[in-house]
This record gives structure tokens, sequence and C-alpha cells, in this order.
């Protein structure tokens, strides 16, 4: 059986995000950087070709989610200066992301020991409860 034809990858609203690939983030950020200064998407001094390959490299590394959540974040947090009016893939990579997926990776290392705790407290009877008291 065939697979499903996808929408085209600049198409990001479309796609889901485990189907994103260098395209559909490059459009993503480009919807970001228009929405939110209100300026046009520029990638950084080495071009697009080299932008796309160090976004290949970080995506290979991280995995979708994690790249959009990154991407996000530093769209929210970020502003920018008069001396560099825009934020590019490089700038977030080099600058933002690792505090950034530092941030990413303990919310989520923290939900899962919460998790496991929930689930272990869960466990114990209202019988050994009243022995602790």
């Amino acid at each position: 059986m065939a697979k499903p034809k996808l929408p085209p990858a600049h198409e990001f609203n479309e796609r889901d995000i485990k189907d994103w690939n260098c395209t559909t983030f490059s459009s993503y950020m480009n919807h970001l950087h228009n929405e939110t200064y209100g300026l046009p998407y520029q990638s950084f001094g080495g071009g697009i070709a080299a932008e796309k390959k160090l976004m290949k490299a970080t995506l290979d590394a991280v995995g979708p989610e994690d790249l959009k959540e990154i991407i996000t974040q530093s769209f929210a947090t970020h502003k920018l200066q008069p001396k560099f009016p825009y934020l590019s893939f490089g700038f977030i990579n080099t600058y933002l992301k690792p505090t950034i997926y530092a941030r990413i990776l303990f919310e989520r290392q923290g939900k899962e020991k919460a998790a496991i705790f929930k689930s272990k407290v869960k466990k114990i009877a209202a019988d050994d409860m009243k022995d602790w008291i």
C-alpha cells in the first residue's frame, strides 16, 4: 500500500510534526519572525544552504518535536537588538539552543520522575499509611 501524500513541505500547519523537514522549519521560522517582529526572516551570514545544513544536523540530533520547541521558545524569549534586527537559525543554534534545550530536557525529566513517583504513591495502601502516622 502506498504512503499517503504529504502536504507541501512549506505548509507547516498542515503537516504532522514527525513529517517536518528543513523546508518546513524554515517556513515555520519565517512565520514566527513575521508574527513576532513584523519583519521578513533572513538566514544567517552563510546563506540558506549553510543554514539548512546546520538545521538538518540539529534536526537529526534532537528530533522534530524538540527542535520546534527550541525555535518556539527562542522567538518567545529573545529580544532583537538594533545591531541585529532579526533572529536567525544560526544564532538560535549557537547561542540560545544550549540553554533552551537543557531546560526542555530538565522539564521532561522532572515530569517523568513525577509520574513515576505518583504511580508509586498510589500503590501504597491505606493500611500502610496508618503505620507511618
